[in-house]
């Protein structure tokens, strides 16, 4: 994965809750759309990397409009449960993040990954960033 900052994230909606923390390690990037595929659940995290970095470069070389991708593996120790929440069937998914330059190039590599991960691509969320702050904007 490329240099950069460190980033800890947590997402929490009341009807369903994913308190899971990711460690993030990127270069800044300017892709206008995002993708956000949650992958299934992996015994092996060395080759889910893996796979993570092959399908990278599949879309780098072969998909039009491609930025760049990243994959974000929880954290299990920093992700623990909302005071509310059971951990009866907790399942912390990793998530592989793609940002392209425009909404066809984003539905293109969303169905590439999930194929490439024997995901369901519906799952799957596209995003559309109106603007997006680095770490020195924000200081």
């Amino acid at each position: 994965m490329p240099g950069g900052t460190v980033e800890r994230s947590h997402a929490a909606r009341p009807d369903n809750p994913d308190n899971a923390a990711y460690a993030v390690d990127v270069e800044k990037a300017d892709g206008s759309h995002v993708v956000v595929l949650p992958l299934p659940v992996a015994a092996d995290a060395e080759a889910l990397v893996q796979s993570a970095e092959r399908t990278g470069l599949q879309l780098k070389t072969e998909q039009a409009g491609f930025v760049q991708s990243y994959l974000l593996v929880p954290d299990a120790a920093l992700s623990t449960p909302l005071p509310r929440e059971s951990t009866e069937g907790r399942v912390l998914q990793s998530l592989l993040v793609i940002e392209t330059s425009s909404e066809g190039a984003a539905r293109a590599a969303r169905a590439t990954a999930a194929a490439a991960f024997d995901a369901d691509p519906a799952s799957g969320w596209l995003l559309t960033l109106g603007w997006k702050l680095t770490a020195a904007e924000l200081a």
